[in-house]
């Protein structure tokens, strides 16, 4: 996989894995570039289009104007395959591949013909046979596109709009025996105006003890110094090897860690009357796949800035009856983020304290809440059963 160096936003958002890590194929909001073996069908022209877009430029509409996405629209005769790099999965027994789709207008104008309009994807390992995972396709004559759940050519489940959904399966490699896997998409048909397709992301979650793993062994959770201390030793432990780490604080990075496995150190520079919320990144292919964060405050508790909101809590967590509330120790107005395993703000609102927040739209799993409160803010994995 190519290196990418991602923004603080997007090592937030990428650091999310926590006990599953994601192998990331293509994010589109982050890294315009995908990763592909080739890019003979990597075109664009006045009657074609195929690639990365945003809704200022193709006839998609998906509700993310100046934002990133894979576009196929109006090719000229295909097939097209966007053929992706083969993965590592040595030792990986299950692997999730994830994605978001969405079409144009699905309401209006409908061209999608069944068996000869549709999108594919395809996976194999090391020199098996391509599987399909994936069909979309029109179930009739210039009807809406729809997943062909038979794979028969016939779509006969849920039908693309013009909001993303998320699609998600497991592929087993059993015993960890395969080295390689390879994917690819294949577009058929969508010559006409209306036949079109989009995605926001494409990813592979695995399980993968091989991957890197922070943990700060000291100082604790919320530990207090007297003023006048310069510094404060930050000391660390990474399970594996990472490719490279960073230590942040306040939502800054301060420097790239020398220690890459085993335990580590760091002098992290403080000031009098200063809070500190400190997380270390480890990074592998690129891409942050894991973290570890503490606090700790310099001075007279009563006169230090702590950037955390007081008293936070989530109940319940896991959420296992689609809905959740949140509360501090204030009766303060709250915006409240949620972010799905490869980044994708899910929900985005305004509550109140201990305001019932309803998440029966979105898939069981892992997520992670960003809640921000009078300039103070607090970050949580959050888990939907």
């Amino acid at each position: 996989m190519k290196k990418t160096y991602l923004s603080a936003t997007a090592l937030f958002i990428m650091s999310i894995t926590f006990a599953q890590h994601a192998f990331v194929i293509d994010n589109f909001e982050f890294d315009p570039t995908p990763n592909y073996i080739t890019t003979g069908d990597y075109f664009n022209n006045s009657k074609s289009y195929f690639g990365v877009t945003t809704q200022n430029d193709a006839d998609v509409d998906v509700d993310r104007a100046g934002v990133h996405f894979f576009g196929a629209q109006q090719l000229n005769a295909g097939p097209h395959i966007l053929s992706y790099n083969p993965i590592d999965i040595s030792g990986v027994n299950e692997i999730t591949v994830a994605f978001a789709a969405a079409e144009d207008d699905a309401n209006v104008g409908e061209d999608w013909d069944a068996n000869d309009d549709k999108v594919t994807f395809q996976y194999k390992i090391d020199n098996g046979v391509w599987q399909n995972i994936f069909v979309f396709t029109g179930s009739g004559t210039d009807t809406a596109p729809q997943l062909d759940t038979n794979f028969d050519g016939v779509g006969d489940g849920t039908t693309l709009t013009d909001e993303m959904q998320d699609f998600d399966t497991v592929i087993y490699n059993s015993g960890g025996t395969g080295e390689k896997l390879y994917f690819q998409i294949v577009f058929n048909g969508l010559t006409e105006e209306d036949e079109d397709f989009a995605l926001s992301y494409f990813n592979i979650i695995a399980e993968h003890d091989l991957f890197p793993k922070p943990s700060i062994t000291s100082p604790s959770d919320h530990a207090q110094y007297p003023n006048g201390t310069e510094s404060v030793t930050i000391n660390y432990h990474i399970d594996n090897t990472a490719d490279a780490a960073e230590i942040w604080a306040n939502d800054s990075k301060i420097a790239d860690l020398t220690t890459l496995s085993g335990n580590g150190s760091f002098n992290l520079p403080v000031s009098d009357n200063t809070g500190y919320n400190y997380t270390i990144y480890v990074l592998f292919d690129g891409y942050a796949v894991d973290s570890a964060s503490r606090y700790l405050q310099v001075g007279d508790p009563l006169s230090v800035k702590n950037n955390e909101i007081e008293g936070f809590s989530i109940y319940p967590n896991p959420v296992s009856n689609n809905v959740f509330t949140i509360s501090s120790a204030s009766s303060l107005e709250k915006q409240v983020k949620l972010y799905n395993t490869v980044g994708t703000l899910v929900l985005d609102k305004i509550v109140s304290n201990k305001q019932r927040i309803n998440v029966s739209h979105l898939n069981a799993g892992i997520y992670i809440l960003r809640v921000i409160e009078n300039n103070k803010t607090a970050t949580r994995k959050l888990v939907i059963k």
